[in-house]
């Protein structure tokens, strides 16, 4: 069986003759190649569109979108407060970047255990429609004081959030345990 196999084959060519088709020979011939380089120069021209309408956007909102960041209006931010000291009370302390909104457009709430930081700005005219909107759900940790949660936003839009806290108590467990042995 293997002897007719090798039969297929070129003994002096030990590769089949499509294989050097495939794999020589300039792009515009034909070949893997050639179908390989028709895909990069279809993605790059794929990725100027995309540039081109991110640039669209960035013009239509009106302030351009730090390099690099374009990526953060799609992904889910896990957004952790940070616990500052101050005159020896403790606070937790969150940030979000509500930029291009008012202070009448944000909202902030607190439900079951979860703080709900939402901000929508809409503009009509009697040819567009636009909206832009911002949602952020975190959850609140033990020991936060909602009663004395504030918020503050500031000139360049970074909305703050500070809530008085008491970092829960740990329960000391002891570190060694002993069991008698008891018999039946």
């Amino acid at each position: 069986v293997i002897m007719s196999l090798l039969g297929l084959f070129d003994v002096d060519d030990p590769w089949p003759s499509w294989s050097g088709q495939m794999m020589t020979g300039h792009p515009r011939q034909g070949g893997l190649f050639s179908v390989m380089d028709r895909s990069m120069r279809n993605m790059e021209r794929d990725m100027r569109n995309l540039e081109r309408q991110f640039d669209g956007l960035q013009r239509h909102w009106g302030r351009q979108l730090p390099a690099g960041q374009v990526h953060s209006m799609y992904h889910a931010h896990v957004v952790q407060p940070t616990i500052v000291e101050e005159g020896g009370e403790k606070k937790l302390h969150w940030s979000f970047d509500v930029s291009g909104f008012s202070p009448e457009n944000v909202s902030i709430r607190t439900q079951n255990g979860k703080l709900e930081v939402r901000a929508k700005h809409e503009e009509k005219s009697e040819h567009h429609q636009h909206c832009r909107e911002f949602a952020r759900i975190v959850t609140i940790p033990e020991g936060a004081e909602l009663e004395g949660m504030a918020s503050k936003l500031n000139d360049k839009g970074l909305l703050t959030i500070e809530a008085p806290y008491t970092p829960p108590a740990i329960e000391q467990k002891p570190s060694e345990t002993v069991i008698s042995v008891t018999h039946e």
